[in-house]
């Protein structure tokens, strides 16, 4: 499999990161990693091909710019360790 193309580097918390973006089967996905390693939590941010080339032709816009803010968000707002702390609450909470 080919290297994802990096979007963006960044830090946080003393980290770096990289906003990654990979074609794959008509869709466009987004997800952030450790520079140069593995992902960094669990999200994939995606938009099929022909979307991203709509939006592109008749808003002007591009959704990829879009889930690149948002992989990112994740990252700097703490969204997976929050998710994670949410889940293991859940599970250790007996059903009523």
């Amino acid at each position: 499999m080919q290297d994802p193309l990096v979007l963006e580097r960044f830090q946080h918390k003393g980290a770096d990161y990289e906003v990654c973006l990979e074609a794959n089967a008509g869709r466009y996905n987004v997800w952030c990693r450790f520079a140069g390693g593995n992902r960094c939590d669990g999200y994939n941010f995606s938009v099929e091909m022909l979307t991203e080339l709509d939006a592109r032709m008749v808003k002007g816009i591009s959704l990829i710019t879009d889930l690149q803010a948002t992989a990112k968000d994740a990252v700097l707002n703490d969204h997976w360790e929050n998710y994670k702390v949410a889940v293991a609450t859940l599970i250790q909470k007996p059903a009523t």
